[in-house]
């Protein structure tokens, strides 16, 4: 998968009404960007330390909970007719 596309992923299922809004997306795009480039092991201090956001509000955002069906069904109901497959290479 390319950087880019998963951009669009998440900005596709951050549009259902489950999801928190542009800073949601924004919080998730960052986070996609530090675990797809970072090897390795990865916490909230390394985290922090590699992206644009304090290590408090990496905690902050893991800790809540989050409904990923809504999310994943938002962003089927924008492919349907189509077959895709996400996956994710960390070699």
């Amino acid at each position: 998968m390319h950087f880019f596309q998963g951009v669009s992923i998440v900005r596709i299922g951050g549009q259902d009404d489950n999801c928190r809004g542009s800073v949601w997306i924004i919080f998730h795009i960052e986070t996609m960007e530090l675990i797809l480039t970072h090897t390795g092991r990865l916490n909230f201090t390394q985290m922090a330390r590699c992206g644009r956001s304090c290590e408090s509000r990496f905690r902050q955002n893991f800790r809540k909970s989050f409904d990923w069906l809504s999310f994943n069904q938002s962003f089927l109901e924008s492919t349907k007719g189509h077959r895709i497959a996400i996956a994710i290479d960390p070699c």
